[in-house]
């Protein structure tokens, strides 16, 4: 059969440079099939860049991370040298922390992150933001720790847990998760089912202004960051969908099972 005057080469053309060939994990390709999540992001098989100061991360899902702060970097932080997201925690003035351009959370939502806390962290005085979406002081929502213990805040009204919740140099996986008809929020610590608030004073829907920060929140001007998370992120999930009831226990179990049997040198599920 004739193909016109396209031509059959048998060998590579020596001006063009070699690809690397990835190989996605079984598990990775099943957390693809839950539809219902449109943001992953994690830094592997060849989608970060850094462009002078500026690092972009490709999301798995067509959204993109970037930061031009030149003290997010990517490095290693996980068992096994895995590639994380590292994020050294203070404020940035006038760099932006690592944010995903036009996303928002409004409404139910699900959000996970993989990552581990630096050895230096301190678990008390500071707050750390594992996520945050909004402006301060408006009807943003932030997963956060303080103390040792964890927040979810929507506007001026959150949920917290009791310390003592985290150590220093050690992998977790947390997850949160809203479902708007019911004013009802859930989270988990290493585990695919939900844990018990120690005060639930939380209220009303999340209508973030601005976009999502993994590990960090933009300042009140939005010119550059603050509580940044003093760790390494491996991965960041979310999806506007409601996993917070019971009748969703299920998909939420297998996603987060899923994760965790990726990295089991890092994360045991309770």
């Amino acid at each position: 059969m004739s193909f016109g005057s396209i031509p059959k080469l048998p060998v590579s053309l020596p001006s063009i440079a070699g690809q690397n060939v990835y190989t996605i994990p079984d598990g990775e390709r099943r957390l693809l099939q839950f539809e219902d999540i449109d943001l992953w992001v994690q830094p592997d098989l060849g989608n970060v860049k850094r462009v002078g100061s500026k690092l972009i991360a490709a999301g798995r899902k067509g959204y993109t991370a970037s930061t031009d702060a030149s003290t997010i970097t990517v490095g290693t932080g996980m068992e096994n040298g895995i590639a994380t997201i590292n994020i050294p925690g203070g404020t940035l003035s006038d760099k932006l922390p690592l944010s995903v351009k036009d996303y928002r959370i409004v409404g139910s939502y699900f959000a996970a992150i993989l990552f581990r806390w630096d050895a230096a962290v301190s678990l008390s005085g500071a707050a750390y933001q594992l996520f945050n979406c909004g402006v301060e002081g408006g009807d943003d929502v932030e997963l956060y720790m303080l103390n040792n213990a964890l927040y979810l805040r929507h506007g001026d009204a959150q949920n917290a847990t009791s310390g003592t919740r985290f150590a220093a140099n050690t992998s977790y996986l947390v997850w949160a998760s809203y479902d708007a008809n019911s004013d009802t929020a859930e989270y988990g610590i290493n585990s695919a089912s939900p844990e018990t608030w120690t005060s639930e004073l939380l209220t009303g829907s999340p209508n973030c202004q601005r976009d999502l920060v993994i590990g960090g929140k933009f300042n009140p001007a939005g010119t550059g960051g603050a509580q940044l998370l003093h760790g390494q992120v491996r991965g960041f999930w979310a999806g506007p969908v409601n996993w917070a009831t019971s009748d969703k226990a299920a998909i939420r179990e297998a996603f987060i099972s899923e994760i965790a049997a990726l990295y089991p040198d890092d994360i045991t599920l309770d």
